[in-house]
């Protein structure tokens, strides 16, 4: 069996069809699920040359908030025949979700709408000078006038990913890969309306309620307002401990009261 897996003579053949090939030669005679048992337990490896190639895993990454902002826009369907449009802004360092607008179509308005929206919620958590830097996709909504005269008029600079720089949107695809994935592919949307409420549902649980591991546990709003700080994770982390010792002490104690001799 070894010779047919890791023979560079049989190379081009699969595990399945070198089952029979050892059979009709009278080698070998067992089941095809013994010949893949065998392969794992040995750790066969088959004559094959892989180049693997280099993978970036690491995406662009912000140091603070306000840094690089991510817009895109995901389509979403009801029903046949009927879709509607999800453009949201997220904040590259915080994963905040600043803004986002369910719409009907794509526009180059609907965009400058959806960054008017951004930079006030901005405005009002932070109440701070933009310079920011908007990444987005090269698409009509976003490389147009209309979206230029807004970026240039607010202290704000567009950035085209993949053209301008290496870098792709992945982090807002991301949002709403999860959006979908995660939630809205489980709900039943009738209406615009409906899909709305429930995109405002799940990017609030998302800003100001679900804990990111990125974050060592703190959430969007709290590290875009700087107040998850190292305190807080010290804090985390020896609530953690005291639990894991009261788990141990707890263990250790009789399963019952000792019985009378």
């Amino acid at each position: 069996m070894k010779k047919f897996v890791t023979g560079k003579k049989f190379a081009h053949i699969s595990i399945a069809s070198l089952h029979w090939l050892a059979q009709r030669t009278g080698e070998l005679f067992c089941s095809q699920e013994t010949w893949y048992k065998y392969v794992k337990v040995f750790e066969w490896k088959r004559p094959w040359k892989k180049e693997k190639k280099e993978i970036k895993k690491l995406g662009i990454r912000a140091k603070s908030p306000n840094e690089i902002w991510h817009i895109d826009v995901t389509e979403v369907s009801i029903a046949p025949k009927i879709k509607f449009y999800i453009q949201a802004i997220i904040d590259n360092f915080s994963r905040y979700v600043l803004a986002w607008r369910v719409t009907s179509d794509i526009t180059a308005q609907g965009t400058v709408e959806t960054l008017k929206l951004a930079h006030q919620k901005s405005s009002e958590l932070l109440n701070t000078e933009l310079s920011t830097e908007v990444m987005m996709d090269p698409g009509k909504e976003n490389n147009n006038g209309k979206v230029i005269q807004f970026i240039t008029s607010n202290n704000l600079r567009r950035t085209l990913a993949q053209v301008d720089v290496h870098y792709s949107n992945s982090m807002v695809e991301g949002l709403f890969h999860a959006l979908k994935n995660r939630f809205l592919y489980h709900q039943k949307v009738k209406s615009a309306e409906d899909l709305l409420r429930k995109a405002n549902f799940y990017f609030e649980q998302h800003n100001n309620v679900v804990p990111l591991a990125v974050h060592s546990g703190g959430k969007p709003i709290e590290v875009y307002k700087s107040t998850w700080n190292d305190s807080e994770k010290a804090n985390l982390q020896e609530n953690k401990k005291l639990a894991i010792l009261a788990r141990k002490n707890k263990n250790r104690q009789p399963p019952c009261e000792s019985c009378p001799v």
